[in-house]
């Protein structure tokens, strides 16, 4: 029997997002591409490292864990370098800009 899916390597997921990312806002965008984790509990660690409560972050939707997904995400009064701070196994994150919307299901 032949499987498709067999690492994560062999599901990637790129999310698009539609919302307007500026030089300002009281929300930080950016691109969170993990493997091996499901999304909240990505989100669940980028929080713990940044010491902040998880209500106060945005997304889409949860993606696979078993895949290598991109997913644009927003946090709340968090700054660039703070981000840009956070050293997590198989997480990366990615800065693109501000705004006054939170990231979340539809956007």
């Amino acid at each position: 029997m032949y499987k498709i899916k067999q690492q994560p390597s062999d599901f990637k997921v790129v999310e698009l997002s539609n919302i307007k990312i500026g030089e300002t806002g009281k929300y930080t965008y950016f691109l969170l591409k993990k493997k091996d984790y499901n999304t909240l509990f990505a989100i669940e660690m980028i929080a713990n490292k940044l010491r902040i409560p998880l209500k106060r972050f945005g997304f889409a939707g949860n993606k696979d864990k078993k895949a290598i997904t991109t997913q644009m995400c927003s946090v709340e009064r968090v700054s660039e370098s703070k981000l840009k701070s956070i050293d997590l196994k198989n997480i990366s994150l990615e800065f693109k800009g501000k705004g006054d919307e939170p990231i979340c299901l539809g956007i």
